[in-house]
């Protein structure tokens, strides 16, 4: 494909002109050869490509300083030079660049953002600030764990609130496929999206004006930190915004509080960025 770029036009391969800014070539731009160089070689020097659209220049490789050892260790190092004079400013450029390289690591490990994420902020301090909610799907003996979980968040982020049973089944056979969960997992995961669906929570999401569903959100904390994360379900009624946390965990009291306070961080987010109330509900799938 660079072939009419790179190469000469044909029958003028011998007729290279000076090229600007370079060296004086040679006649062979090959380094060692055996014998005359072939007619069809490109001479070094600056040449018409075949397109005749661009120029380019042949280079002579004796031009060059080729298979030079470059010096490596404390043998490029001055302040080994026999020179007086060269020696100690070796020497004192050396500490000045020692003393700059600790400065500068020094100033690199103090945090100039700190970001973490909403999930791993610190529990709050006396949980029941963020209401707990229901739904009425059947836990005994179902699946738990982080892909369940994953999978249930998968198909609740797919779907429309107002999805039928055969959709959240379709939606959760292929879901379970990509995250390479179990047919019990599957349906169980069904069972929990539909039972999520009917909560009423979900439904006044379906009848509210402004609904957002797994929106990225940034935000400052009083004391400079940057939280970040995904809010699963938000949506607006009268005037004030609600904040819907999809929990699945089988132990959730263990983590109620780290909960509470991701709901809590979610709704500081809205309401700084919409100037509205804003709360936040955890919602057992």
């Amino acid at each position: 494909m660079l072939y009419r770029s790179v190469y000469p036009q044909l029958g003028f391969e011998h007729e290279p002109k000076p090229a600007p800014g370079c060296p004086d070539f040679g006649r062979d731009p090959v380094l060692d050869r055996d014998g005359p160089v072939p007619n069809e070689v490109p001479l070094p020097g600056l040449h018409l490509a075949a397109s005749k659209k661009n120029r380019v220049v042949w280079w002579d490789p004796k031009t060059l300083e080729l298979e030079r050892e470059e010096p490596a260790g404390l043998e490029s190092s001055e302040a080994l030079a026999e020179d007086d004079e060269a020696a100690p400013a070796s020497i004192a450029a050396w500490e000045r660049w020692q003393a700059e390289r600790a400065e500068a690591i020094t100033t690199a490990k103090v945090e100039s953002v700190r970001v973490t994420v909403a999930r791993e902020l610190p529990p709050v301090v006396a949980t029941g600030a963020v209401p707990l909610e229901t739904t009425s799907a059947n836990r005994k003996g179902r699946p738990s764990g982080r892909r369940f979980g994953e999978l249930v968040h998968a198909v609740l982020a797919s779907i429309p609130l107002e999805a039928s049973r055969e959709l959240v089944t379709s939606t959760s056979t292929v879901m379970a496929r990509l995250l390479g969960a179990s047919e019990r997992e599957n349906k169980a995961c069904v069972e929990a999206v539909l039972s999520a669906l009917e909560h009423p929570r979900v439904s006044a999401a379906r009848n509210s004006p402004d609904v957002r569903r797994e929106v990225a959100v940034v935000h400052h904390l009083p004391d400079g930190t940057v939280i970040e994360g995904a809010i699963d379900l938000a949506y607006e009624q009268d005037g004030a915004w609600w904040v819907v946390e999809f929990k699945t965990d089988a132990a959730f009291d263990e983590r109620r509080g780290q909960y509470e306070a991701q709901a809590q961080a979610y709704a500081a987010a809205i309401t700084a960025a919409t100037g509205k109330v804003a709360r936040g509900v955890l919602l057992a799938v």
